[in-house]
């Protein structure tokens, strides 16, 4: 018989189920029903089998809720900011402010024309070419060179 799972009571049932109940985030009530089916006698292996979630990760959430108490179970996704810009913010208010006229030798603005301007500005010389056309869009540059879409040939 498998060894019974210790969780610290952090809240008692009843107050797990109400929680479960109120609680908007999918994430955080499948999380907290991890705990409530632990704590009404179900195995690990049978809680991960049940809620789709693999024996590993069922222990690491019954291993938060003991260290930290219930209002560690949500999705932790969104506290990732992402990656930080690479371009600091007056190069990209200069950008912004550059794109808003054409360029110096007349036309339109293009996305390696763009990652030229960016490497001559910053010294950085590992910029990806598909960058060039992201920042123009982003920018909502409308003076800009649209890729050309390749037509179906119609019979």
């Amino acid at each position: 018989m498998p060894k019974r799972t210790y969780i610290k009571p952090h809240l008692s049932l009843e107050e797990l189920t109400e929680k479960i109940r109120k609680s908007r985030d999918a994430i955080t009530r499948q999380q907290l029903r991890v705990i409530k089916y632990v704590m009404s006698g179900m195995t690990q292996r049978k809680v991960a089998e049940k809620l789709n979630y693999s024996p590993a990760w069922v222990h690491t959430i019954i291993h938060r809720y003991n260290e930290h108490g219930p209002d560690v179970l949500r999705d932790h996704r969104k506290d990732n900011p992402g990656r930080p810009f690479k371009l600091s913010a007056t190069i990209r208010a200069e950008m912004r402010e550059l794109v808003s006229s054409p360029p110096k030798d007349g036309g339109l603005w293009t996305g390696p024309l763009l990652i030229d301007w960016v490497k001559e500005r910053t010294g950085d010389d590992n910029i990806d070419p598909k960058r060039g056309w992201e920042w123009l869009r982003q920018l909502n540059c409308k003076d800009r060179l649209k890729r050309t879409r390749r037509r179906k040939k119609t019979a």
